[in-house]
């Protein structure tokens, strides 16, 4: 990606190469074991006109196992963990666990997860210097996150509504700052994220279903030694409010569906293009339209519309989004 449109023109170009194993096999009393490992390489390089540059690699090995039981078809649950090592970070070991519960007869289901997680910077953010952020010393990011909700089904199906609760603690979030010069990468110590999501499905005709979405979400940085950060605010870039609905119509025959979808995304922070202060950005709401057909054999029509009504937004400030635009192609299955 050649940038010119700044003092020093840059370049940055990466790589990525992988392969995995995975291999399930059935147990006894309703248990499925499924164990793999993960290999990927990656490569990149850039410079920017003036500067030295730089030619960087990483390697990263993962194991993972993972089991999955049901018990008198009222309750699943799963239980994995994942070994990763990755240059230069070395190993670390994650794990994660879900229930289901269905009380029987009710329509109902409860369900729950724990886990942690864990993420290397990647080799653009520790050595791309195309924006001054390159951040050779990056730590990694590591997360604890639990969630626990309901679902509930009314007239054989055709209604659904469920709501979930989240939190995510995590450490040295990588975020992007402006420290007065130029923006740079750097670890934020912790960072807390929590919120709720909802939503409710429909199908008010045959052929013809619906859903609603609403996410809110709260993002603190509760502790941030670096600039632009204080203890206590927001995230960047991160909105409060989203939300979304979809109409979809599925043509006789399963021959094909058109779908009509709508997002809201809310007010959120983020940094002026000129002066780099801290300001609300807008919310916006962008229509898509998007249809598939089958026109014989295993031949497919598919077309899509983004940003149907033309709308003017920008997602990240300082860089518009897309116009309306429209897409067709085929798709054949063999």
């Amino acid at each position: 990606n050649l940038v010119t449109g700044f003092a020093f023109p840059s370049d940055f170009q990466g790589r990525s190469a992988g392969v995995d194993w995975q291999n399930d096999l059935r147990l006894p009393r309703n248990h499925a074991l499924t164990a793999g490992v993960e290999l990927e390489r990656q490569e990149a390089e850039g410079r920017v006109s003036g500067f030295s540059g730089f030619d960087a690699d990483a390697d990263n090995v993962a194991l993972f196992v993972q089991d999955r039981f049901e018990w008198r078809d009222r309750f699943s649950g799963t239980a994995g963990a994942r070994w990763d090592r990755q240059d230069p970070f070395g190993t670390e070991g994650t794990w994660r666990l879900s229930g289901t519960w269905v009380p029987g007869g009710t329509g109902t289901r409860f369900l729950a997860s724990v886990g942690t997680g864990f993420k290397a910077p990647s080799l653009a953010e520790r050595f791309d210097a195309s924006f001054g952020s390159e951040n050779p010393d990056l730590e990694p990011e590591e997360s604890f996150g639990l969630d626990a909700g309901v679902t509930r089904s009314w007239r054989s199906d055709r209604i659904r509504a469920g709501a979930t609760l989240f939190f995510n603690d995590i450490d040295d979030m990588i975020v992007a700052v402006f420290d007065g010069v130029a923006f740079r990468n750097v670890n934020v110590e912790k960072v807390e994220t929590k919120g709720v999501e909802t939503f409710v499905e429909f199908r008010p005709a045959p052929r013809w279903s619906s859903r609603l979405n609403y996410t809110r979400t709260d993002t603190e940085a509760v502790r941030a030694a670096s600039f632009g950060l204080t203890d206590g605010s927001a995230l960047l870039r991160r909105p409060e409010d989203e939300a979304g609905a979809d109409l979809t119509h599925l043509f006789p025959g399963g021959r094909g569906q058109t779908t009509l979808s709508v997002l809201y995304v809310g007010e959120r922070l983020d940094l002026d293009p000129v002066s780099f202060a801290t300001v609300t950005a807008g919310d916006y709401l962008v229509v898509n339209l998007s249809g598939s057909v089958r026109v014989g054999g295993p031949v497919e029509l598919f077309a899509r519309v983004d940003n149907l009504l033309d709308e003017e937004y920008q997602e990240v400030l300082g860089f518009n989004a897309p116009g309306l635009g429209a897409y067709a192609g085929l798709r054949i299955g063999l």
